[in-house]
């Protein structure tokens, strides 16, 4: 319910203004018409959830997965409770934390109170609420287990925040590691190095190969760590707006699945993704070909979403699913198989919500053996840098002895 000010007139003409609660303007211009009131103007009054809402709003202001994870359970907890969507969306409202979400939901639970469908109020937020959630909502609306495609949706969130934080996980530990030491040899290079130059230059010796390496590269960082820096950063503007493009996007997705050690892994998240949508979308009930078209945009791989949609085609030309996955060729041969079983069997969703676990654990192998194999690489790699630079310093001072002898 929504607190609205009004200002009416009655029989008379006299001016009549005051407070009431309704789930819309046009249910407030009823209930007002029945007191005959004739309504001059309506205004919105913020009530006490939705002014939390705003102030929460200000100290929050991004949505994120685990947000969406207790949404859904909430919503689907409350709707299998028997409650109606409109006042299952109020108690959201007052009982979610994340500000910018309160907000959204409270403009979702206005539109259903005016007359749209939930499924068309989630529409309008495409950012908050993606395809999969509304289509799913949208099946489980016309089915009548709305309950169920909620559960189904927090499963899904939930299982997407967990792959999101494996593969993060598997990569913060090297991107520190290489952070870290790229600082000080920028350190080194900059205060320290100088400092043994000055010293070297005083005695007019033939320096190492090394050292006068290391010296330029002093020279180099130490005049031209400002253009470098604009450099570096300009770069990497050009490259994030490149890979924006639908050209450079394609050629960036492609060589993250041909890279190697990583490509293998990007190829695993991609089909992960591919296989649990599909499988969530088609236990929902939702129609395959929209299922296909859902699980293609959600796979975050445009070369993978771009062979999925060429499946979709096919299974719309009349073929079975598992002929245009495997002449795709960008899909390990057990999808294929396994879909074929499905198909063959009739439990297309079953043999899907297999194979999405199956390489749910794939991805914990693989993460986990790439976290072992990149931590010795870095070592030794980081190593050879320590170790060039304190022999490219330390080797001229041992020169300089025997010339002062």
């Amino acid at each position: 319910m929504v607190q609205y000010q009004y200002t009416a007139r009655d029989d008379s003409g006299e001016k009549v203004t005051g407070t009431q609660t309704a789930n819309s303007p046009q249910e407030l211009r009823v209930m007002l018409r029945r007191k005959h009131l004739f309504v001059v103007q309506i205004v919105e009054r913020p009530t006490a959830p939705a002014a939390r809402s705003r102030s929460r709003q200000r100290r929050s202001g991004r949505i994120k997965l685990n947000d969406l994870v207790v949404m859904s359970r909430q919503f689907a907890t409350l709707i299998d409770a028997g409650m109606p969507v409109v006042q299952t969306l109020q108690s959201l409202v007052a009982q979610t934390e994340n500000g910018m979400l309160a907000a959204i939901l409270a403009q979702v639970q206005r539109d259903v109170s005016g007359g749209s469908s939930l499924q068309s109020a989630l529409m309008r937020h495409p950012r908050v609420f993606n395809e999969l959630f509304v289509a799913m909502i949208a099946a489980g609306e016309l089915a009548g287990t709305l309950d169920e495609t909620l559960e189904m949706a927090a499963l899904q969130y939930e299982r997407e925040a967990d792959l999101r934080a494996k593969v993060t996980g598997a990569f913060i530990y090297p991107a520190l590691v290489v952070f870290a030491t790229a600082g000080v040899v920028a350190f080194l290079l900059i205060f320290v190095v100088p400092v043994f130059q000055h010293i070297y230059d005083q005695f007019h010796v033939q320096l190492p190969i090394a050292t006068r390496l290391l010296i330029s590269m002093s020279a180099l960082l130490t005049r031209w760590t400002l253009p470098a820096m604009l450099g570096l950063a300009g770069a990497a503007a050009g490259f994030r707006r490149a890979i924006r493009t639908r050209r450079g996007r394609w050629y960036w997705d492609r060589f993250k699945l041909i890279v190697p050690l990583l490509g293998n892994l990007n190829r695993k998240v991609a089909v992960a993704r591919f296989v649990r949508t599909l499988s969530a979308m088609v236990r929902g009930g939702v129609p395959l070909l929209k299922s296909l078209g859902v699980a293609a945009n959600t796979s975050g791989n445009v070369i993978i979403s771009a062979a999925v949609a060429s499946v979709a085609r096919s299974v719309r030309d009349g073929n079975r699913i598992w002929v245009p996955l495997e002449a795709s060729g960008e899909f390990p041969p057990m999808v294929g198989r396994m879909v074929a079983a499905g198909e063959e069997s009739g439990n297309l969703s079953l043999m899907l919500e297999k194979l999405a676990g199956f390489y749910e654990k794939d991805i914990d192998i693989t993460v986990d053996r790439l976290t072992r194999v990149m931590e010795p690489l870095l070592t030794i790699v980081i190593g050879a840098v320590v170790l060039f630079v304190l022999v490219a310093l330390y080797m001229p001072i041992y020169n300089l002895n025997n010339v002062m002898k």
